[in-house]
């Protein structure tokens, strides 16, 4: 499948709660990636660019893996 031109990857936290025994944030990491393909519609901006597909990942592994399926 071809998403168009690949803008960006992120590593990012997402916020899961607060943890019951400390009573602290838990946080989870997530990666993305930002796609741009003429033609198509506007999601957002991200650097200053704008994107028309994002997709994220519990792991780089599978982000690194998506990206390299995307490239044969």
């Amino acid at each position: 499948m071809n998403y168009g031109i690949l803008i960006c990857t992120q590593k990012n936290r997402k916020y899961c709660g607060k943890s019951p025994i400390t009573n602290k944030a838990l946080y989870r990491v997530l990666y993305e990636v930002f796609f741009y393909k003429e033609g198509e519609k506007r999601l957002g901006m991200i650097d200053g660019k704008d994107y028309t597909f994002s997709k994220s990942f519990s792991r780089k592994s599978e982000m690194n893996k998506f990206l390299k399926k995307g490239n044969d």
